[in-house]
């Protein structure tokens, strides 16, 4: 089973501090659930648009 899931950062935390957590505290809790094998993040390199402004 494969699970993927879009977040946001909060408002006013860096997109450092973000991925940290995400990468370090949040990995170890999810590696550490009952039947999970592997956690592997896939993270945005660059934001084509915003969710307030979609494209035309």
């Amino acid at each position: 089973m494969k699970r993927m899931t879009l977040l946001a950062r909060k408002e006013g935390m860096s997109n450092s501090d973000f991925r940290s957590y995400w990468a370090g505290p949040h990995g170890k809790l999810a590696l550490e659930l009952e039947g999970v094998a592997q956690y592997i993040q896939n993270r945005v390199d660059k934001v084509l648009w915003s969710c307030r402004s979609v494209p035309s």
